[in-house]
């Protein structure tokens, strides 16, 4: 116990290999002054980085980032998934990811409509695009007659106006146009005060339409482009469009739309140059019309029309 055995003979190192250097205290350099071997600084290690007893070195930056992109479920044999690195989403013209816009919005069957409301479009309009965005549209309701007429009307003001032609204008047509479900694209005073939460989370059975200058007829989340003109202006070769649109048959294209559709009411929030766009209809559906007038108020009039498109959408008119 207390003694001690034969002294181990040094390990020997081959003839002409150098003595290992240890990481915790640095190679040998050469001697100095006082013939004692100087220490060399740990970063002096030719491609390896300081580190700490007890520490594993970092992985590189890489492999970090790839990485972060693999999450190991508690699943037998601890199989990692790989998640992508990128998810389908569109951009708000504040630049941030948002979810699909329709996703949250359920679409109804235009057999299953009960009220339908009338809204008019608004001249400033919110930039973005969403990548195969769809969405119920006045087409589905329309007999092959009257949709011919409207994509004829469509395409007249889409080429006064000097747009480039696209689908949304023309199912026929070939080109490429950044396109938004229309609840999102218009921005007026109206649109803005109808909450997020009453589009995303109408009532069953309630559909908006929306009285466009350039489409004519448009439901809130049928895709559409941008375009800076209103029912009340005037475009080269056409006049007055609330005018235009209404000797082009507009009226009678509504009241289609009306028939397929089979609502139960109608709620008409129309301005006064959008009304007079599709004077006549009424004549023509059976379904009973309730107008709602804001008089006296002007531009004044918007924030309540929203407010009111809001309330039928939750069910509380």
């Amino acid at each position: 116990m207390g003694g001690t055995g034969p002294p181990r003979s040094p390990r020997r190192r081959p003839a002409g290999r150098p003595p290992r250097a240890s990481p915790a205290r640095g190679r040998r350099g050469p001697r100095g002054p006082s013939g004692s071997p100087r220490r060399l600084p740990r970063t002096s290690f030719p491609g390896r980085r300081s580190w700490r007893r007890g520490c594993t070195p970092r992985a590189p930056a890489r492999s970090r980032r790839t990485a972060s992109r693999r999450r190991c479920t508690p699943s037998a044999g601890r199989r990692c998934q790989s998640w992508p690195s990128e998810r389908p989403h569109s951009t708000s013209s504040f630049g941030r990811a948002k979810p699909h816009p329709a996703a949250g919005v359920p679409a109804e069957p235009m057999g299953a409509i009960r009220v339908l409301v009338l809204i008019p479009d608004s001249t400033r309009k919110r930039a973005g695009s969403t990548a195969g965005v769809t969405g119920p549209s006045v087409s589905e309701a329309l007999p092959p007659g009257d949709l011919a007429r409207l994509v004829e009307l469509r395409t007249k003001v889409a080429a006064a106006a000097e747009l480039a032609p696209g689908p949304d204008v023309d199912p026929a047509a070939r080109g490429k146009v950044d396109l938004l479900s229309a609840y999102l694209r218009y921005d007026g005073n109206m649109y803005r005060h109808i909450p997020p939460e009453a589009w995303e989370s109408r009532t069953a059975g309630v559909e908006v339409a929306i009285v466009s200058a350039l489409y004519g007829l448009v439901l809130s989340r049928e895709p559409i482009r941008t375009y800076g003109f209103s029912m009340a202006e005037n475009l080269p070769g056409l006049g007055t469009l609330h005018g235009w649109w209404q000797e082009g048959g507009l009226p009678e294209v509504l009241a289609a739309l009306v028939k397929g559709a089979r609502p139960e009411r109608i709620v008409d929030l129309l301005s006064l140059e959008y009304r007079k766009a599709v004077d006549g209809y009424r004549d023509a559906v059976k379904a009973p019309v309730e107008a709602i007038d804001f008089p006296g108020l002007g531009r004044a009039s918007q924030p309540r029309r929203g407010e009111a498109v809001a309330e039928v959408l939750r069910g509380k008119r």
